[in-house]
């Protein structure tokens, strides 16, 4: 089954912006396990994880986790320090625009719009994407991104070698002290959950069907 977006869009535009929006996610999960190993007080482990998640879960707390743990870093790291937090912090509005504008043709000639809007810290505006992008234009907020993840994982790998061979494991860990529970969040709405919270209004329990 072919979806409306599909319809839409090109099929090469889908996929850069997939790559796009992983190398972003990958990128944040990269700059998180850098501040953690820099600050023992943000540390993935029991006694501090519940502000360790916190500050995971907001992108701007992170970032300025990151330039707050920069002091921390061995002399030689702190200025490829510094230069990943300005260009990440210089790129925040490209991830905004990618993770919630909505894109479709804007001419026969490939270009694609976007409808995206939003409020300018600094001037209080409200502001709107009005230039098409072109195909080039995705692909070079690939490389940027990509170089920038890139850099991150390879400090990373130098503050902790063993991170990310261990990093899973002591997610696991550390998910269970904190009695946090999974969920499956990508699943097909169950069509029997409306017949299932009607039926659970009613009083007592209902009857077993017997099996044909």
């Amino acid at each position: 089954m072919v979806t409306l977006v599909e319809k839409m869009l090109p099929a090469q535009f889908l996929i850069k912006h997939a790559i796009y929006m992983q190398s972003c996610a990958h990128l944040e999960l990269a700059i998180w396990g850098i501040v953690t190993h820099l600050r023992p007080d943000l540390r993935f482990q029991e006694g501090t994880l519940e502000k360790s998640l916190e500050t995971r879960a907001r992108t701007g707390d992170l970032l300025k986790e990151l330039k707050a743990s920069i002091p921390l870093a061995p002399y030689y790291l702190i200025p490829a320090l510094h230069n990943l937090s300005a260009r990440v912090r210089s790129g925040v509005q490209n991830r905004n625009l990618a993770a919630h504008g909505a894109f479709f043709h804007a001419d026969i000639h490939g270009k694609i719009s976007v409808e995206h809007y939003w409020r300018d810290h600094a001037s209080r505006a409200w502001m709107h994407v009005a230039e098409p992008l072109s195909m080039r234009d995705v692909q070079a907020a690939i490389d940027d991104v990509d170089a920038l993840l890139n850099e991150a994982i390879r400090i990373r790998g130098i503050l902790a070698p063993r991170q990310d061979l261990t990093f899973r494991l002591r997610f696991s860990s550390s998910i269970s002290a904190l009695a946090l529970r999974d969920c499956s969040v990508i699943r097909a709405p169950d069509k029997s959950a409306q017949g299932s919270q009607v039926s659970s209004k009613k009083s007592g329990p209902e009857p077993a069907r017997s099996r044909p």
